[in-house]
């Protein structure tokens, strides 16, 4: 690691445990990963500019294995990066 310019922060470091969580994903050997159902999505602000859209995207991708059915639920906000949709102003 030292080769590639990696360090390793210790006290963020966690060896010999059962299971290891991760944002809010519990990852456990030799079983599906976990989603915590404390955190609620619903409950992130709305995005309001272009690049906010962007960041809720790809922070929502990460979740997307959780999400029945993602593709056809992001389909409208994707559209909304391309342009292919407009917002009204209210």
């Amino acid at each position: 690691m030292r080769e590639y310019g990696m360090l390793i922060n210790t006290s963020k470091c966690v060896f010999g445990a059962d299971n290891v969580t991760f944002w809010v994903i519990t990852y456990q050997p030799k079983e599906q990963s976990h989603w915590n159902k404390k955190w609620n999505p619903s409950k992130l602000p709305i995005p309001k500019t272009v690049k906010e859209l962007r960041r809720f995207l790809g922070m929502i991708n990460f979740y997307r294995r959780f999400i029945p059915d993602a593709a056809r639920i992001q389909a409208p906000l994707n559209a909304l990066l391309t342009g292919s949709i407009r917002i009204r102003a209210q």
